[in-house]
């Protein structure tokens, strides 16, 4: 377990976020110029050259971000009407690249229309020069901007130098604190942590345990220093699995999963835990951290919603979900072992005038009779699930024969006629149908519909009886 305090994340954050490298000031300022008349260009470079400029020129302006990129000058001279792109464009361009969007742009132009000025300034220019320009106004312009240039980058790399320097200071105040503000944070998460926390030393004998691991084991500090983490196992797990535990853990260094523990009095419980090996510059191991939690009542919270998601809430029984789980299930097996099974769909005879005439917890009542009557009926083995309403189903798996099938289905409507109803006057009647496998079907959904057809045959019949078709 490595704990971090506030400042050791400061000082990440400074480490992962390196300053900005210093750009050379040149001793001859560069200066780019673009302009496709091959003659001005010739005139430009001949004046500013022979004031100990380095000039570099270019006709094509479709280039012009190419070779900015390339050069990094520290003015541009930007024709503005050119045939290809001009040089409004050229510069909206360079403005929007990060590195590029410093440098200044003087437009030259033929034209003097105040419109153009605007719209050059929008785009991101820093001044304007009519063509043809005297050689002094063109060296006093250039002479302006490239000094300004360069006192923006002089004073950028002084920032960064400023800020290198403070950074320097900020991680040695921050070396000289971290490791006080480790210790603490360190002690006070290990002491006040709901979790339990055990270390163990190369050799895997525990080292330390905080107050959690007391509480949640009902071991003492002085009953495990010095012991192998052993001691707490139950013996759920066999072998097979500390191996696939420990040759993970070495492979990546950490291992979380569930875990059968054994408490100081003897009992069983189950816990989340997750171990990390701690290891040296020279990669030896050095620690083992484990972190855990008792987790037994989730585990019970988590069995009563699953026992929810699959049970009737009224007679619980099994579900349609888990109905249909048991009856895929039972087909699965009936394939493997060739073997016959029956499917029962049992619905009762007049329960909605039940409902109407005496109420809906009455016929709760009836409903959750029938659920026993039903279980009453069959085999531990076999499956009795409620559908909805008042349709029920049976599985009755490894049968012999249609008529054991038949007769467990008359067993269920003789046990109803003697069921004791709460008024005393109520006889309870059920419609049955009845399928088997494979005889009447190879998958669920053709047994279903056999059953379902057989259950209906038996109403028209005259209720109170089951009924198999051929």
């Amino acid at each position: 377990m490595v704990l971090k305090s506030n400042n050791d994340s400061k000082r990440v954050e400074s480490e992962k976020a390196p300053l900005m490298q210093q750009v050379e000031i040149r001793s001859v300022p560069c200066i780019l110029v673009v302009d496709d008349s091959p003659s001005v260009l010739k005139l430009l470079q001949t004046i500013l050259v022979r004031h100990e400029y380095d000039v570099h020129t270019l006709v094509d302006s479709t280039t012009a971000l190419t070779m900015t990129y390339k050069l990094l000058p520290d003015l541009i001279l930007l024709d503005v009407d050119m045939p290809e792109m001009n040089g409004f464009e050229v510069c909206s361009q360079l403005k929007a690249e990060p590195a590029l969007c410093e440098i200044p742009v003087i437009f030259l132009t033929g034209r003097s229309d105040l419109a153009d000025k605007v719209h050059g300034f929008k785009v991101g220019g820093s001044d304007f020069l009519v063509k043809p320009a005297a050689p002094a106004e063109l060296l006093a312009r250039v002479s302006t901007h490239v000094e300004l240039r360069q006192a923006q980058l002089e004073l950028a790399n002084k920032n960064i130098l400023l800020k290198e320097q403070f950074v320097e200071i900020e991680q040695a105040n921050i070396a000289l604190l971290e490791r006080e503000a480790d210790l603490l944070l360190a002690h006070t998460v290990f002491e006040n942590s709901s979790e339990a926390v055990m270390v163990s030393d190369a050799d895997n004998k525990i080292i330390m345990i905080n107050p959690a691991f007391e509480k949640v084991t009902g071991y003492e500090r002085k009953d495990v220093i010095g012991q192998d983490p052993s001691i707490l196992k139950s013996g759920h797990h066999d072998k097979a699995f500390y191996q696939t535990l420990w040759k993970q853990l070495v492979e990546k260094n950490t291992w979380q999963g569930e875990i059968w523990n054994r408490r100081r009095n003897g009992e069983l419980y189950p816990q989340w835990i997750s171990i990390a090996i701690i290891r040296n510059q020279e990669n030896n191991i050095i620690n083992y951290v484990a972190v855990f939690s008792d987790i037994t009542e989730r585990k019970k919270a988590e069995d009563i919603l699953r026992h929810q998601a699959m049970h009737d809430p009224l007679t619980g029984l099994p579900n349609r979900v888990m109905f249909d789980k048991h009856l895929r299930t039972s087909l699965a097996r009936a394939r493997r072992y060739n073997t016959l099974f029956g499917l029962l769909y049992i619905d009762l005879d007049g329960f909605k005038e039940i409902n109407d005439n005496l109420g809906h917890i009455f016929g709760d009542k009836i409903l959750q009779l029938v659920g026993t009557g039903l279980r009453d009926c069959v085999r531990e083995e076999d499956t009795v699930a409620r559908l909805g309403g008042d349709e029920f189903a049976a599985i009755l798996g490894d049968v012999q024969n249609r008529e054991e099938v038949v007769r467990t289905a008359e067993r269920i409507l003789s046990c109803f006629k003697k069921t004791d109803c709460p008024t005393g006057k109520l006889i309870l009647s059920a419609s049955i149908g009845i399928s088997i496998f494979p005889d009447h079907g190879d998958d669920a959904e053709e047994l279903l519909r056999r059953a379902d057809d057989a259950m209906y045959t038996a109403k028209r019949l005259g209720k109170g009886r089951c009924y198999c078709s051929d």
